[in-house]
């Protein structure tokens, strides 16, 4: 027992005396001072020290200046090439965000792994992607980097070049091998997460899918109808994409186009012979009918013995829900006197009285609130309609209506960033 604590103490001591030789240490590395990171580890520096909070060694300073010659020293000073910092970067990560090729070509001949994703969930490649250093991605692919490796989210470096708006780059993979059409973990394609409509552009002249389809998801033209985008839906058209394809719960483009009154579209769906909408005595089309105010037909439609009132679109909408999304009173009132239940959420977590209260639709929230609804509901965010009026153009009214029923503000309301 006496043993051990002699020899922690004098274990301590050693490192109370090394502590100021590793912090000259760590400077030296971090300015590519080789001789004398040379001398500090000949006076008992610690090679292999760390410093807080990001625990970087000597050597994952060095390569993250580019300090080749240092690199070198400090690995033949025993160096270790596997540590890793706080996030779980490798050498290889940081080196690909460095300018430096010859430092990378250096790394990879030693045989560090390249597969290691960190805790950011990126793979190195994809790290020199978004730094936009196409040098350093030829590198990882003429070194045996597979090109179709996929990060913590399933994408490939076409794909994070796609998102980060990297032409030149994807060229680059493009020649290499790299492939347009592949899907990542949500079943995205390159195409569907392009960082903007010219990137948008370059992917389908180079040979993207515009009727990819996600195999749990929507094609990309009534994505891009659902959002309101009727001009990259036109572009889309032009391009090929086919006109019915449907989102998952059977809406079209068409539907889309009625529910946001885009009559010049519609006109141009039926020049191109799309399918139109034809009601039916369904689900979908009571969901329909409520997103787009047609009280008469939905009143209809829920007489078919079928259909319930509860009825919830793939993506957990209510009708309720639709109705207040689409600011549609007067089948919220209707669908409020049918007894619906008021506290559904989608998939999402959000109600139809967060979808009002989003939409600054006083008349609705009033309605909603004579009701038993939940005012201190969360969504999957956190978020509670107190947090969504303070976030919404002259929130007063909205908020003053709110407290009334005794909405109160979460402290974490007050930090929640989007």
């Amino acid at each position: 027992m006496l043993y051990l604590l002699f020899f922690s103490l004098v274990f301590q001591q050693e490192q109370a005396v090394n502590e100021p030789l590793n912090r000259k240490l760590l400077q030296a590395s971090e300015r590519g001072d080789a001789n004398r990171v040379n001398e500090l580890i000949l006076l008992g520096a610690d090679v292999n020290c760390r410093e807080k909070p990001y625990q970087f060694t000597p050597l994952i300073k060095a390569v993250k200046k580019g300090h080749l010659g240092t690199v070198v020293a400090l690995i033949e000073n025993k160096a270790s090439i596997e540590n890793v910092d706080v996030r779980g970067n490798t050498l290889l990560h940081f080196a690909a965000m460095n300018r430096n090729t010859e430092l990378l070509s250096y790394l990879l001949e030693l045989g560090l792994k390249q597969q290691k994703i960190n805790k950011d969930g990126y793979l190195p490649l994809h790290l020199a992607v978004i730094s936009g250093l196409t040098d350093n991605v030829a590198i990882f692919i003429e070194k045996g980097f597979s090109i179709h490796s996929k990060d913590a989210r399933g994408r490939t470096a076409v794909m994070v070049a796609a998102e980060t708006g990297r032409r030149n780059i994807i060229k680059e993979l493009l020649r290499l091998g790299g492939e347009l059409n592949t899907f990542d973990a949500d079943g995205k394609t390159p195409l569907m997460v392009a960082s903007d409509f010219k990137m948008m552009k370059f992917l389908v002249s180079n040979g993207a899918n515009v009727n990819a389809q996600r195999p749990h998801g929507p094609h990309l033209l009534p994505m891009a109808a659902r959002e309101d985008n009727f001009a990259l839906a036109r572009w889309l058209i032009q391009k090929g994409a086919d006109i019915n394809s449907e989102y998952p719960e059977g809406w079209t483009s068409y539907m889309y186009a009625m529910l946001h009154g885009e009559d010049s579209f519609l006109k141009l769906l039926d020049l191109k012979g799309a399918k139109p909408f034809t009601p039916g005595e369904d689900e979908l089309t009571a969901c329909f009918y409520a997103a787009t105010g047609e009280l008469k037909g939905l009143k209809k439609v829920l007489k078919n013995k079928d259909v319930s009132v509860h009825t919830e679109d793939t993506e957990g909408n209510s009708l309720l829900i639709l109705a207040a999304k689409y600011k549609q009173k007067d089948c919220l009132a209707y669908l409020l006197k049918a007894g619906v239940d008021v506290n559904v959420q989608n998939n999402d977590g959000m109600n139809a009285l967060m979808f009002a209260t989003k939409e600054r639709r006083l008349d609705m929230i009033e309605l909603l609130l004579q009701t038993n609804v939940n005012i201190h509901a969360e969504n999957k965010l956190g978020d509670t309609v107190y947090y969504m009026a303070q976030s919404t153009e002259n929130p007063n009214l909205v908020l003053e209506l709110l407290m009334d029923h005794g909405a109160v503000r979460k402290t974490a309301d007050s930090c929640h960033c989007d």
